[in-house]
């Protein structure tokens, strides 16, 4: 990271503002985010509670200096491991067909996503394999519906604000569960232990009237009703447009949590009493104001889709308003390109600020793995290819085009090239081509990609010295590069990971248009190339 540098001491001495301007960078080093794989510190808050904390007549201090050898750890200490990926229901996960090459990338997100959890995990682990005795006391936290955010490796929040507004309020939610179903019995044991029941008053802050007149609170109120199943407060609590787009994500968190526990077999030991009541066939509560269509036909998974696929649907059809995204509510179905070109952007921007051989191959990778998220065609398409003719190309589609299904193609397309490095005396062409290519991406997929083109254009040959000369039409019939001429093809054109490109096709030179007349003769020519293709953006 490129960042400047100040000297907090120089700021009081001096008497300089704290943050002074800085138009270049200074500094440039190496940064490890130490949230993604160390989160949850708990062998430094057990190492300091049992260092850093004395009892002195009754009444718990910190000490001035830790006491690393001789110290205890207080009595009454628990620790929180709050694990955002703990959930009070089964994780199901459908039967894939396997597809070998397309598995690739899949298989590596999904071997990187186990290896940063189990980075994530080694703390409570090793806390308690060192001290065994401090397992009793560490409360492991739980989800009880499926959070906005969590899709995308937990990224999908960043896209826009309101997933992570209604994932603040999800969040308050599952801790008023936790603490009164987990935290509160302890502390009641406690207090019961040393005869002080009596002395304990829990506050909900919600109950405050402070918290009934603040509009801030109705979001909060509106998902507790509903989770708890209260028409009432779902009636009150839910309504008006502000929280329109709040109604929406806590429908699709319940349909989420019913699509998935439906599946399963009734299975007692489940805590989760919502997924127990989707086990047994009934279905999740429907908000009013979100959806006036079929609801039944609508909420469940489809055949293959994925989570992320079934929530992105359930978004547009919903009419959720991606404001980040700056999309309108009739907009929903552009919104996993939109996705798609902001991770692009990113992962090109990372690759500039790597080392140009790291860079290369992020690029090389980078967009075949963006494709097993969404297919997108790229909007800038540069080819070289080789074989009975040499091909370059240049295919392009508009910047606002949201499907890029059809494309311009200019192409310079060459024949004999290899005997033109060679003595022997033989013919070589050109032709600048123009047309336009047509993909639907039903046709392709992450791994292979499909497209058919027209093209039309002039091919100028030294046989005839570019027109300048005669020519001999009757020869093309054998040999088409012996005459300039006029030409129009049609072409199949197949990429591997949008990567090698086997482009092949029939090129036609018609009898109707000058020179060709002279024979009164159509003429076809069948042409293959294999190459590389470069790709703007990722």
């Amino acid at each position: 990271i490129d960042f400047c540098m100040t000297d907090p001491e120089l700021n009081r001495t001096f008497g300089t503002t704290p943050f002074i301007e800085c138009e270049e960078p200074s500094e440039s080093a190496l940064f490890v985010d130490g949230s993604m794989f160390d989160r949850n510190p708990l062998s430094l808050a057990y190492n300091i509670s049992k260092g850093g904390i004395s009892l002195t007549d009754g009444k718990y201090h910190f000490n001035d200096e830790p006491d690393v050898t001789s110290g205890r750890l207080p009595k009454n200490s628990y620790f929180w491991y709050i694990d955002a990926l703990n959930k009070s229901y089964p994780n199901y996960k459908a039967e894939e067909e396997y597809h070998p090459v397309e598995a690739l990338f899949p298989t590596f997100g999904s071997y990187s996503q186990g290896f940063v959890r189990s980075a994530q995990s080694k703390e409570i682990y090793m806390l308690i394999d060192q001290h065994p005795e401090v397992k009793k006391r560490i409360f492991l936290t739980q989800r009880d519906y499926p959070a906005a955010s969590g899709l995308l490796a937990n990224f999908f929040g960043f896209f826009d604000q309101k997933l992570r507004i209604f994932d603040f309020y999800l969040g308050m939610y599952d801790a008023h569960r936790y603490f009164k179903n987990n935290v509160l019995k302890r502390i009641y044991k406690i207090a019961r232990q040393s005869s002080q029941t009596g002395k304990i008053n829990v506050h909900y802050p919600e109950l405050t009237i402070e918290a009934f007149r603040e509009k801030s609170w109705r979001p909060y109120r509106c998902l507790q009703g509903v989770m708890n199943q209260s028409d009432h407060i779902n009636a009150v609590q839910c309504q008006g447009d502000e929280l329109r787009n709040f109604r929406i994500l806590l429908q699709i968190s319940m349909n989420r949590l019913y699509d998935g526990c439906s599946v399963l077999n009734y299975d007692q030991s489940i805590e989760n009493i919502q997924c127990k009541m989707a086990m047994s066939g009934k279905k999740p509560s429907i908000i009013q104001n979100v959806y006036s269509g079929d609801f039944d036909s609508q909420w469940q998974r489809r055949g293959s889709e994925t989570e992320f696929q079934y929530t992105m649907r359930l978004l547009q059809i919903y009419g959720f308003e991606y404001t980040d995204l700056k999309l309108d509510r009739d907009e929903g179905w552009l919104a996993m390109s939109r996705i798609r070109e902001i991770l692009a952007g990113a992962l090109d921007e990372y690759a500039k600020k790597l080392p140009p051989a790291e860079s290369i191959v992020i690029r090389v990778i980078g967009k075949p793995a963006l494709n097993f998220f969404k297919y997108q065609p790229p909007q800038t398409i540069v080819y070289l290819g080789f074989g009975t003719v040499v091909a370059f190309g240049l295919s392009f589609a508009g910047k606002y085009s949201p499907s890029r299904w059809i494309r311009f193609n200019l192409g310079l397309q060459v024949k004999g090239l290899t005997e033109l490095l060679s003595p022997r005396d033989n013919a070589f062409t050109f032709a600048p081509l123009l047309g336009l290519e047509f993909e639907n991406t039903r046709w392709s997929n992450p791994a292979l990609q499909l497209r058919l083109g027209l093209r039309a254009g002039y091919q100028f040959s030294t046989e005839d010295s570019f027109l300048a000369g005669q020519c001999n039409i009757k020869l093309m019939q054998t040999d088409t590069r012996v005459c300039s001429a006029p030409l129009a093809q049609t072409f199949l054109a197949f990429t591997l990971f949008e990567r090698v490109r086997i482009e092949g096709g029939v090129e036609w030179f018609p009898y109707f248009m000058s020179h060709m007349n002279d024979n009164n003769k159509n003429i076809f020519n069948g042409f293959i190339d294999v190459g590389w293709q470069w790709i703007s953006p990722f």
